[in-house]
């Protein structure tokens, strides 16, 4: 088995992550590694219940995790990998944002883009040209436009 301090770094930087290290439920690898992308979650930190009085002075809080799903960031990798898988010419953007996806793309261009900033430029090409004429692109932006004026009301 492969231990995580060795080497912590099991994607290339060009690539799509395919393998993940298995974590427990306090967020430490475990070095297991999963074969797959890993989902995106984030932990809460929350103040530890106190067991017992002490009259020892606290240099630490004390905290444990809730892990909680972030759906919104998973419902838009799949789409965004769903639209990925498409030709270019059916992506439903503009001429101009083609060639420039062509280009980051393109492996022979230097320098090329890590996939986490490809990604992003993609999700936020995606979420202007093309969400707003798809169905569940249209589902989506509803739902985060009502999220956030629901938590930060007029």
């Amino acid at each position: 088995m492969p231990k995580f301090t060795n080497n912590p770094v099991l994607n290339p930087p060009y690539d799509v992550p395919g393998k993940h290290w298995k974590l427990d439920g306090a967020g430490v690898p475990t070095g297991g590694i999963v074969g797959s992308r890993r989902s995106s979650n984030y932990l809460m930190p929350v103040p530890a219940a106190r067991r017992h009085k002490t009259r020892a002075t606290q240099l630490e809080l004390e905290l444990e995790s809730e892990e909680t799903e972030n759906t919104h960031v998973n419902q838009i990798r799949d789409l965004m990998d769903k639209w990925r898988k498409i030709p270019i010419h059916d992506y439903g953007v503009t001429h101009v944002t083609k060639k420039l996806l062509l280009h980051w793309r393109n492996k022979e261009t230097g320098p090329r883009l890590f996939f986490c900033q490809l990604e992003a430029i993609e999700t936020l090409i995606w979420l202007n040209e093309v969400a707003p004429k798809k169905k569940a692109g249209k589902d989506l932006l509803a739902r985060l436009k009502a999220e956030k004026e629901e938590a930060n009301p007029k």
